[in-house]
């Protein structure tokens, strides 16, 4: 790779974009964007320590009942598809304007 390119990966890496991002830049994909950073000795970067958010009690009871259904479906020897079907179907449902 050309000293042109290098550089750009190297303001990019730094502006903070994702692999992703720089990936579409040069055509490549994120996968080997990692193999550069490794190659041309570029910083790692902080990781993002946000605070998590945390979620309501109505998402609470939505994945606990999303977990129970998964694990009565597996009981039942169900397809895990079929499972997701009717939880986004009943979603589906409860969008909808009565």
């Amino acid at each position: 790779m050309d000293e042109g390119k290098v550089l750009v990966l190297h303001e990019m890496w730094m502006a903070g974009a994702s692999a992703e991002e720089i990936g579409r830049r040069f055509g490549i994909a994120y996968t080997t964007v990692y193999k550069w950073a490794q190659k041309y000795k570029l910083p790692p970067r902080r990781q993002w320590h946000g605070n998590p958010v945390d979620p309501t009690p109505e998402e609470i009871a939505e994945r606990a009942r999303e977990c129970r259904e998964r694990h009565l479906a597996s009981k039942r020897a169900e397809d895990v598809r079929t499972t997701q079907d009717r939880v986004s179907a009943r979603r589906r449902r409860e969008c909808l304007p009565r």
